[in-house]
């Protein structure tokens, strides 16, 4: 029994040991993790804030562009109406195909621009090889 004695004083003692390296170790990892989450935080709130005063900037421009806006435009005034058989027969004498006839109104976007998409005469993107 004796002989039992030091071999449990020993395993106290590396128990104690053991315990405080893994404390210090883990406590590095730890503090390196809460110097990690500072940075994330405050970078996070450097975005959040850039963002509020771009929304404040934009706001105050749609404000400002609402107090400036230029009247409705007016439609003009529509062709004169012209027969069915006759856009006919000058589409026959001509050889080109009739193309249906669109408003200006259905032209203007909502926000009173017309549309401006530009597209290449055969309609597709070119594909050549520019040297």
């Amino acid at each position: 029994m004796l002989s039992a004695l030091p071999w449990f004083i020993a395993a106290c003692i590396a128990a104690t040991c053991a315990w405080f390296a893994a404390g210090w170790f883990y406590g590095k990892k730890i503090a390196a993790l809460r110097a990690q989450i500072k940075a994330v935080k405050q970078t996070a709130a450097e975005h959040a804030s850039q963002a509020r005063r771009q929304v404040a900037q934009l706001q105050a421009e749609i404000e400002a562009r609402k107090a400036a806006a230029l009247p409705p435009r007016s439609a003009p005034e529509p062709a004169p109406r012209v027969a069915t058989g006759q856009v006919q027969a000058a589409a026959a004498a001509s050889g080109k195909p009739v193309q249906r006839f669109v408003a200006d109104a259905d032209l203007i976007a909502p926000a009173g621009f017309a549309h401006t998409t530009i597209v290449p005469r055969d309609g597709f993107a070119s594909t050549e090889v520019m040297a």
